[in-house]
């Protein structure tokens, strides 16, 4: 029989158990989410009197330049265990988010698929449209400038830099996070051997997300004037000891190789059409990916 509810503290392993067998992850980062993670923000679907698909529901905010912020529910960590695959799981305790998430006053929700063949299949038949875009760029370091004078970096605590990151976006459809989700990726940043930077480029103060993987910085977020990008780059690279940058960014910067691609899609809940986030409108960011 199909049951739908919030988490229990007795399903906390099984929870674990499908999250590792899905997404590959170790149990601190598992962990470490869970802890930080209200059980009624977890959703589970029951068959044969066990959790075999879960999502969890990170509450943030929609801010919109002319429109008042709303709230936003963010789809995190959608999985079902692989013995039950195929049989629309998924989909049911999708559309059961969409219940809890309206009874705690979202008035939208969104989510960032983790394969580019679920944008237009999966999440669209599930009532999902397109919503946020990024600028994604790889650059190898011997391409880059040379840092020069008067640049510098620097950690910053979660609370520092989503202060510093809502100023860089002010004016911009974007979704704002809670300190807890930037402490969330501060701990993907240490874990990789990476750090949330305060980045200074000739006394322009921005910020990024930085993630290391095979020797290369894989910035999960810069926000600096575009035209100081590459020399941000070239900064991160040194400090990171990085051989190249994977950088998103919410502007185009001019670099080489910029690529715009689909990113977040949304949902409206309360009837609104919200046409900023028309056609990726809209950045989301962090995906916590």
């Amino acid at each position: 029989m199909l049951q739908m509810h919030a988490a229990r503290p007795e399903e906390l392993p099984r929870i674990r158990e499908i999250w590792k067998l899905v997404f590959g992850d170790g149990d601190s980062l598992i962990d470490r989410f869970l802890e930080a993670c209200p059980l009624e923000r977890i959703q589970v679907l029951l068959e044969e009197g066990e959790v075999q698909s879960f999502l969890t529901l990170l509450p943030c905010t929609l801010v919109q330049p002319d429109a008042e912020p709303a709230k936003l529910d963010y789809v995190y960590a959608l999985c079902t265990h692989p013995d039950w695959r195929g049989k629309g799981l998924g989909g049911q305790i999708l559309n059961y988010a969409d219940y809890f998430s309206r009874t705690h006053w979202a008035r939208c929700i969104c989510t960032v698929p983790a394969q580019e063949s679920l944008h237009q299949g999966f999440f669209k038949r599930w009532g999902y449209r397109e919503g946020f875009a990024t600028y994604v760029t790889e650059v190898e370091t011997a391409a880059l400038p040379p840092v020069g004078e008067g640049c510098a970096i620097a950690a910053l605590s979660a609370a520092d830099y989503n202060r510093r990151r809502e100023k860089w976006l002010s004016g911009m459809a974007h979704v704002a996070y809670p300190d807890a989700a930037l402490e969330l990726q501060r701990y993907l940043c240490h874990s990789s051997g990476g750090d949330l930077c305060s980045v200074t480029v000739d006394e322009c103060i921005g910020c990024a997300a930085v993630e290391m993987e095979n020797g290369r910085a894989v910035v999960k977020e810069l926000l600096i004037d575009s035209a100081l990008t590459d020399r941000a780059l070239a900064l991160i690279a040194r400090a990171f000891s990085a051989a190249g940058c994977q950088v998103r960014t919410p502007r185009p910067t001019g670099l080489e190789g910029e690529e715009r691609v689909a990113f977040g899609m949304w949902k409206s809940l309360d009837g609104k059409p919200r046409p900023v986030l028309a056609g990726g409108g809209g950045y989301l960011g962090l995906a916590f990916d």
